[in-house]
């Protein structure tokens, strides 16, 4: 809307290629391809949810249409192509995407254009310019239509190879390349200038981690094995709500019958066809988006397997039909069983039995699977009905009710702050444009600041402190700010930064003598620094093999000057000498490690690592090898959400539980002591908040890479300030924490994870509690 409005976008950028969405912690970079066709609505049509969603409907609706076309020019009959239209529209997988306002939408269309152009190309041995030109494009808007695409549409323009059989068919192929790359060249000037527009979320979540091909070969195949499921395509799907609604899976059972079938008919009676090649190698390739990251049954990212699902149908509902789905085929009656004549590319005719099955027999089969999908259909869309507007939290359907409570208050301006559930702001800023409030009565708080006392604030914290609550409703909440702002209790401390060319890092520690150690993991190393920041040397051999780094975490050094590290991609703690020598490693208690985050030595010299992969506490004892553990998935006492950082001080051991935003405090055993709300975090992990304790003034430090500052709290979780590096040393998503004292000195040594930076804070005269 701000584009069609003023050609700018919301962070001020003029007619960019990828948008940025959000602020600071929540930034997200959005393709073009959906951004600027709603662009263009909203020149003609005012801004509002009807039509926005309407406009998301139709993109997938007319590519529901094409792909009957594709079928009606692939069987060369109607009832084919209504028929396999009809099934793709009762599809829940592309249905629900349809209803999203998300940047699939488009990706479905352009995969289904370019699957129409490529089979309009590929029933000639010489491709006309124009072929290559649409197949180009269509690939370009792939590739720009959503990060997925990203993958698809270069592993598809590699996929074209099998259209290959004489030097002819290569220019071709060739031609097509040529301008596909061309198409590019927008895409690469982004990625040269702003790398993280286009890969900074596929470095979040991809499991591709080790330096091993072989290693991420395999993690990409058990990937794709876990993903062809039953139980995600035909009883549950995606289990994110967002995207699908729970009780059914993303096929009816029929459709993804009739495409099993399609596979086999294929296989026996077109795998010389270089189209059924093509479709077949597509089907593997749609599924790779999916199976590079660490989320399985992700619909989303797997959105374009159900297109290729539904054009396997093709050829079995020509078959069932008595149909023969190729334009280089013909049909004779040997006068018992249905005979096909293909025509190779020698232009000489081969003679093909095709199944023996009467047309009855086929035809009764069709309409059985037919009317299944029919009957699930039905179902389908009841259920979603039902439940579809019942997705609390996923949605902002109560955001209406709190906003329109909000605008009845005095107050001016109205502070937007982003909390537990996301960026509370965008959600205001909508709703007053659709319903033509001036914008400039909201004030967006960015991550370091605070709303004043007596402010209105819109918000989508759980709760808040020191406030009187007026409305809160699902996600949202409306309170009145009592307490005082966060200018008034930051503390700018005096500070230095070093790198020692470090990548993404994440865990820190120091020696006796005030050495620092850092976990290097993006290079999967161990870098030992002095006491200055000065580096002295490395240690850590790459690979998956006993003893070896993929991916270290955390980092511990006992009283012997022995180092433990977590290697959180291959799930070990490993222990190495003071000089590097690796000692040994180890799997864990009887239930392995899996994904082990920070840890940390107790004064019993027993050894505290976060287990985030199974949501507990492991304790270890390094002389007996000896493994003991707590807790579990819950939000009550003594349970976990979502588990990164661990400190031990005053006979405590103190658990950073970011994803229910709040300190738990054990004692060595592992019974529950208490616990305080951090409300500077969220849910995301992926800055892996951190937390110190200080014996002495026996105060807690815990970072935060949603504000972007470390907190001081008092034992008892009472708060006590902020802490921020002085200019021109910034954090930039904190994680890892380590407090040094050296002499009169106090430093806390504060990792900014993205950057692979230490910032050291000199907070020895920070007035803590004593």
């Amino acid at each position: 809307y701000l584009i069609a409005k003023t050609g700018t976008a919301e962070n001020g950028t003029t007619f960019p290629l990828f948008f940025q969405c959000y602020t600071q912690g929540y930034t997200q970079w959005m393709s073009p391809v959906l951004m600027y066709m709603m662009t263009g609505m909203y020149l003609i049509v005012p801004p509002s949810i009807l039509s926005a969603r309407i406009f998301s409907a139709t993109i997938v609706f007319a590519a529901m249409l094409l792909i009957g076309l594709l079928a009606f020019r692939i069987s060369g009959r109607k009832s084919v192509g209504v028929v396999v239209t009809l099934l793709a529209m009762t599809t829940p997988w592309l249905f629900e995407i349809s209803r999203l306002i998300q940047e699939t939408s488009p990706l479905v269309f352009s995969i289904v254009l370019f699957l129409f152009v490529l089979h309009r190309a590929s029933r000639q041995i010489v491709w006309r310019l124009q072929d290559c030109v649409l197949i180009a494009l269509s690939l370009g808007l792939i590739t720009y239509s959503y990060a997925a695409g990203r993958v698809l549409a270069p592993l598809f323009g590699l996929a074209l190879l099998v259209f290959v059989r004489n030097w002819k068919s290569l220019v071709s192929v060739t031609k097509v390349g040529v301008l596909y790359t061309l198409s590019l060249i927008p895409f690469f000037v982004v990625y040269f200038t702003n790398p993280k527009a286009i890969n900074g979320r596929f470095h979040e979540v991809t499991n591709l981690r080790s330096p091993s091909l072989i290693e991420n070969i395999g993690t990409v195949l058990s990937a794709l094995n876990a993903d062809v499921s039953l139980k995600f395509f035909i009883f549950e799907g995606d289990y994110h709500v967002r995207h699908h609604i729970a009780g059914i899976g993303e096929f009816l059972v029929g459709t993804l019958v009739l495409g099993c079938v399609g596979l086999l008919v294929v296989l026996f009676k077109h795998i010389r066809n270089t189209w059924w090649q093509f479709i077949i190698v597509g089907s593997v390739i749609s599924l790779l988006p999916g199976a590079l990251t660490t989320e399985r049954y992700h619909a989303l990212r797997g959105i374009a397997f159900p297109i290729f699902v539904i054009t396997l149908t093709i050829p079995t509902i020509a078959w069932l039909m008595g149909f023969h789905p190729d334009t280089q085929q013909r049909s004779i009656d040997d006068g018992h069983a249905d005979t096909q004549v293909e025509i190779n590319p020698n232009g000489r005719e081969v003679t093909r039995k095709a199944f023996d099955l009467d047309n009855f027999g086929r035809k009764a089969l069709l309409v059985g699977l037919l009317t299944l999908s029919l009957v699930q259909a039905v179902l389908f869309f009841a259920r979603y009905m039902e439940v579809g507007d019942n997705r609390s939290f996923d949605f902002d359907a109560a955001y209406p009710r709190v906003f329109a409570k909000a605008l009845e208050q005095p107050e001016r301006p109205i502070y937007l702050d982003d909390g537990f559930w996301g960026p509370m702001y965008i959600h205001a800023y909508w709703y007053a444009t659709i319903n033509s409030i001036d914008p400039s009565i909201f004030v967006h708080l960015l991550d370091n600041e605070f709303p004043p006392v007596g402010a209105l604030v819109l918000s989508t914290e759980r709760s808040c402190t020191n406030c009187e609550t007026l409305m809160h409703e699902e996600q949202f909440l409306l309170y009145r700010n009592s307490s005082q702002s966060r200018s008034a209790v930051t503390t700018t401390a005096n500070s230095t930064s070093f790198s020692g060319q470090m990548g993404k890092s994440f865990g820190i520690s120091a020696d006796s003598d005030g050495n620092l150690y850092v976990a290097d993991s993006q290079n999967a190393r161990i870098r030992k620094f002095d006491p200055d920041g000065k580096p002295i040397f490395d240690f850590g051999v790459q690979g998956a093999g006993s003893g070896m780094l993929t991916t270290p975490h955390g980092i511990a050094v006992n009283l012997d000057g022995d180092i433990f590290v977590t290697d959180s991609f291959r799930h070990t703690l490993l222990r190495f000498r003071a000089d590097g020598t690796f000692v040994k490693e180890w799997l864990g208690p009887e239930t392995p490690l899996y994904g082990p985050r920070d840890l940390a030595f107790g004064p019993n010299g027993l050894l505290y690592i976060i287990d985030q992969g199974r949501v507990r506490v492991v304790r270890f004892d390094p002389s007996s090898e000896q493994f003991m553990e707590w807790g579990r998935k819950g939000s009550g006492p003594g349970e976990f959400e979502g588990i990164s950082g661990i400190g031990i001080g005053g006979g405590q051991v103190l658990v950073t539980d970011a994803v229910s935003n709040r300190v738990q405090v054990f004692d060595l055993d592992g019974s529950f002591l208490r616990q305080w709300e951090v409300p500077q975090w969220d849910n995301d992990l992926q800055s892996y908040p951190d937390i110190a304790f200080d014996d002495i003034s026996k105060t807690v430090y815990v970072s935060s890479g949603k504000s972007n500052l470390v907190i001081a709290y008092d034992d008892n979780g009472r708060f006590i300030k902020f802490f921020s590096p002085q200019s021109p040393n910034q954090l930039q998503r904190p994680s890892g924490l380590v407090l040094v004292r050296r002499q009169k000195e106090k430093r806390l040594l504060v990792l900014n994870a993205e950057k692979g930076e230490i910032i050291a804070m000199d907070i020895s005269n920070s007035g803590d509690p004593k």
